[in-house]
C-alpha cells in the first residue's frame, strides 16, 4: 500500500517527485526496499500453502 501511494505522489509531482527537495522519492525507495527485504509474495504464499495442506492433512 505504501509502495502505491509513494507511486502515486510520484505521478502527481512529475520531476519534482525524484528530486532530493522532496521526502518522496526517499519515500518511494524506502517502500521498494522494504517490500523486497521481506521476500517475494509467492514464496510466502507457497509456504502458507504447504502448511494448510499439512494442517489438513493432505499428501
Amino acid at each position: 500500500m505504501a509502495q502505491t501511494v509513494a507511486d502515486r505522489a510520484m505521478q502527481v509531482h512529475g520531476a519534482m517527485g525524484f528530486c532530493d527537495d522532496t521526502p518522496i522519492a526517499e519515500a518511494f525507495l524506502v517502500n521498494r526496499f522494504l517490500r523486497m527485504a521481506d521476500g517475494p509474495d509467492e514464496v510466502h504464499m507457497n509456504q502458507l500453502g504447504r502448511l494448510k495442506v499439512k494442517q489438513y492433512g493432505g499428501a
